[in-house]
């Protein structure tokens, strides 16, 4: 029986088998992701599209995912309840730091951002862009560069997205949001990484809302020298 929540004759631009993508969202469903938005955007992006082969099988598991480079892929609970907490809008712009596989990416796009999404390893971000682009997404713009200091941006951004770990929330990321904005990422807080949401509520007031425990890789500061 289908679920009513979703279409699977609607196929996206990464849709892979039916059955198996609805058993996936059920089980993100009972992980207590209920947001429809985002179960829309997973059902129609396929993370199998953006894992390595050899962790094909994984792919519809909520576990992370290696992939070059010494990244990962997010377990899909957390890039859910990530993407829930932004509380995206259709047509808003949004800041991702982190590229990595461009699956995060993906659903951002499919969700109706306009992303721009920054990686410090060029073949992360290279493989990203072609692949993002050889689903029709050519207008998600990629930069190859320092996320954490996003020095080379121009304009504010409506949502930041920080998928990795921050010591502490860069200003300069803080700067980039407008009036009413909300940045979501991993803050270590004595030593351990949890959820965070800073919301700003002015020109120069911001608030913070610590959330449960993740598990995340650390952003790192700098254009990576190599790969």
């Amino acid at each position: 029986m289908t679920d009513p929540g979703f279409d699977e004759a609607d196929e996206g631009p990464a849709f892979a088998d039916g059955a198996k993508t609805l058993q996936f969202l059920l089980a993100l469903r009972a992980q207590g992701v209920n947001d429809l938005a985002v179960l829309r955007a997973m059902e129609r992006i396929s993370r199998v599209v953006f894992a390595p082969a050899r962790y094909a099988d994984l792919s519809r598991t909520d576990v992370s995912i290696p992939l070059a480079c010494g990244q990962t892929m997010t377990p899909p609970t957390t890039v859910a309840s990530f993407l829930v907490s932004l509380g995206l809008q259709p047509g808003q712009r949004v800041l991702e730091i982190g590229t990595g596989s461009g699956y995060v990416t993906a659903l951002l796009h499919e969700m109706g951002a306009q992303v721009v999404s920054i990686e410090r390893f060029r073949s992360l971000a290279l493989a990203a862009h072609e692949r993002l682009a050889g689903l029709g997404m050519a207008d998600v713009e990629i930069q190859h560069a320092d996320g954490l200091h996003a020095t080379r941006l121009l304009g504010r951004f409506d949502r930041v997205l920080l998928n990795g770990v921050v010591d502490v929330i860069p200003e300069a990321l803080l700067q980039r949001l407008v009036p009413g904005g909300r940045l979501v990422g991993a803050l270590k807080v004595d030593g351990v990484p949890r959820k965070v949401t800073v919301s700003r509520v002015g020109d120069n007031a911001v608030d913070h809302h610590l959330g449960g425990t993740v598990r995340l890789t650390p952003l790192v500061a700098g254009v990576a020298s190599l790969l």
